[in-house]
């Protein structure tokens, strides 16, 4: 037995305890898969959306309006780099912890993954509060489509 179906097992056993039911065994596999693949739905969107992620900071950010801009001072340019370099790190340890101790059923694991991620996106919103000027509509909108989709994948995750 995996450490995912072994932890799917121990969530159908609470839950049954609780109530008081007895289910037969045909009925606790069907459970037990579909806890499995709502977990596995969890990771397949946090992966995606993290692939988005890094990918996005790099297409974007890598370019004349940012990194590249010839009008920005050499110094800032460096900080753009180390803020592109720091979001693909955060997303791939993302990815990792999520496939790793997550799957597994590791009880600290999905706290770190959810502070990761949801502190992630937080930068988004307060950057703009702690340096004025540097918000726009745009970093607003990725932050807002973004942040509804890491809970619910999380969610799915911790189900």
């Amino acid at each position: 037995m995996s450490a995912c179906e072994a932890r799917a097992t121990n969530i159908i056993n609470m839950r049954v305890s609780r109530r008081e039911i007895v289910l037969s065994d045909p009925i606790r596999n069907r459970l037990l898969i579909a806890l499995m693949r709502v977990n596995t739905l969890g990771l397949v969107v946090v992966t995606a959306l993290s692939v988005f992620v890094a990918v996005s900071a790099v297409v974007v950010d890598f370019t004349n309006t940012h990194v590249y801009n010839p009008t920005w001072p050499p110094h800032a340019r460096f900080h753009g780099y180390l803020s592109i370099a720091r979001t693909v790190l955060i997303m791939a340890a993302i990815m990792l912890l999520a496939w790793g101790p997550v799957r597994a059923g590791v009880k600290w694991a999905w706290g770190v993954l959810s502070l990761l991620l949801l502190g992630w996106l937080a930068i988004w919103f307060l950057a703009p509060l702690v340096v004025p000027g540097s918000g726009d509509v745009g970093a607003y909108i990725f932050a807002g489509v973004l942040t509804p989709i890491a809970l619910l994948a999380l969610w799915l995750v911790r189900a």
